[in-house]
């Protein structure tokens, strides 16, 4: 029933926003880290995305992987606010409602806010397609959520944050002014130290590097695909660095968008997390996401 209700009540929220009336138009693609990027015509825009991750498997320290005995199936319902300053600066922010599963049993609440603020240092152009937008990110997650740390669930299924408040910057190249399109990005995140039960943790810096591409496939619609490499450095624990601890994951990712008008867009991404034996302490999944964005003004 919870699981019924859940879905109903975020299909019911994506039905309502796509009869809703807007003004402006839509523009290219951007190869960002963040859900919703706001882009050079676009003032005020909104972002409602369903995930579902499953297949959840992990890597050991040599890469081997094993079956996690923690959530089967994890769901969430994201949104997200875009806001435009000026022509080059741009405020997002995120928030999502999420539930847990394992067999019958499942859990839900609400996962960490996310605030980011975007510059385009350099603005794309349809005189010179060969020079690519250059994006500035720094961003900030807020610690609301109850991370690994903290669960008092055996199967983790209170698990709804990463437990850390979090720290970033990163920067974004994309060719988007031709049919075929290609994007660079690369992220760093400084997670603040906390204490657990008396004991300090703090996670190494995690870096993450993204390589974009695609093509538009008609006039209202693009197909982008990609791989991603995490890492993040070993954790220290009472100020004292655990060898080996660090964390490798290279993921794979197919994006569809579709305008349904100049205003909306619907999206549908597949994602591979942990698609290779190159990973290390990391973990698989697969997720499914579906959004729909709308611009306000």
């Amino acid at each position: 029933m919870k699981h019924r209700l859940f879905w109903a009540c975020a299909c019911l929220a994506i039905f309502l926003a796509v009869h809703r009336q807007a003004q402006a138009c839509a523009s290219c693609g951007s190869g960002g880290k963040t859900p919703l990027v706001l882009y050079p015509s676009e003032n005020l825009k909104y972002y409602l995305g369903l995930t579902q991750a499953s297949g959840f498997r992990n890597f050991d320290p040599s890469g081997k992987s094993f079956r996690t005995q923690s959530t089967d199936i994890k769901r969430s319902f994201t949104l997200a606010l875009g806001y435009r300053f000026s022509q080059k600066l741009f405020i997002t922010s995120s928030l999502p409602y999420q539930q847990n599963i394992k067999g019958s049993a499942s859990q839900q609440g609400i996962g960490d806010p996310s605030i980011g603020l975007h510059y385009i240092a350099i603005l794309p152009s349809f005189s010179e397609p060969h020079v690519p937008q250059l994006q500035l990110v720094a961003n900030g997650k807020l610690r609301q959520a109850d991370g690994m740390n903290e669960s008092l669930d055996p199967e983790q299924l209170d698990v709804f944050g990463s437990g850390y408040n979090e720290l970033g910057l990163g920067a974004d190249l994309w060719w988007g002014m031709t049919a075929w399109k290609f994007g660079l990005a690369q992220a760093w995140t400084y997670s603040l130290a906390e204490e657990f039960s008396g004991v300090s943790y703090q996670p190494g810096w995690q870096s993450q590097s993204i390589l974009t591409f695609g093509r538009d496939y008609s006039a209202k619609g693009k197909l982008i695909g990609g791989l991603k490499y995490d890492f993040r450095g070993e954790v220290e624990i009472d100020d004292r660095a655990q060898p080996g601890s660090e964390i490798r994951n290279v993921s794979s990712f197919v994006t569809i968008d579709y305008l349904l008008t100049t205003e909306r867009q619907l999206r549908l991404t597949w994602d591979r997390r942990g698609m290779t034996q190159a990973n290390k302490n990391g973990f698989r999944q697969d997720s499914i996401i579906f959004a729909y964005q709308e611009i306000i003004m």
